[in-house]
């Protein structure tokens, strides 16, 4: 699957398989992050361990380039091919309820567009908008960097 991700361009050199930092995971995201990685470990990677950080992405270049307007000269957008295998879809949008900390007992919906339809977190005239999350990028997987 195509996945476009903002890194600081540091990010880049790191060696064969390129992994994030958890120096982003504030106070604020206290709740959610361990949410994230907890459904990444259970659907993904058992292996995932909590002091690892996830990358998030886009699977399409203009979802990446509506959200990183403006993005600072630091910054680059990578574009990847990664195995879905290797991949946590969930749905931008309603993934702020987790950020939020609101109705925790739908968090588990944000993954199926089938349930957040059925759970009414999605009408019909709205589309799925997918986040995509990944524990690593291997490097000769890079199609594309842009600055």
């Amino acid at each position: 699957m195509r996945f476009f991700t903002e890194q600081d361009k540091r990010f880049l050199k790191n060696q064969d398989v390129l992994t994030s930092s958890t120096a982003f995971e504030d106070e604020y995201l206290t709740k959610a992050y361990p949410f994230m990685k907890k459904a990444y470990r259970e659907k993904i990677n058992p292996n995932f361990s909590d002091k690892q950080a996830l990358i998030w992405g886009w699977p399409s270049r203009s979802e990446a380039f509506w959200y990183y307007q403006n993005m600072p000269k630091s910054k680059v957008i990578i574009e990847a091919e990664v195995p879905d295998s290797e991949i946590l879809v969930s749905d931008f949008f309603v993934w702020h309820l987790v950020l939020n900390n609101i109705s925790p007992e739908f968090w588990q919906d944000i993954f199926s567009e089938q349930a957040l339809r059925k759970d009414g977190l999605l009408l019909e005239d709205e589309s799925f908008t997918p986040q995509l999350v990944t524990d690593h990028i291997d490097r000769k997987n890079i199609i594309d960097v842009f600055y």
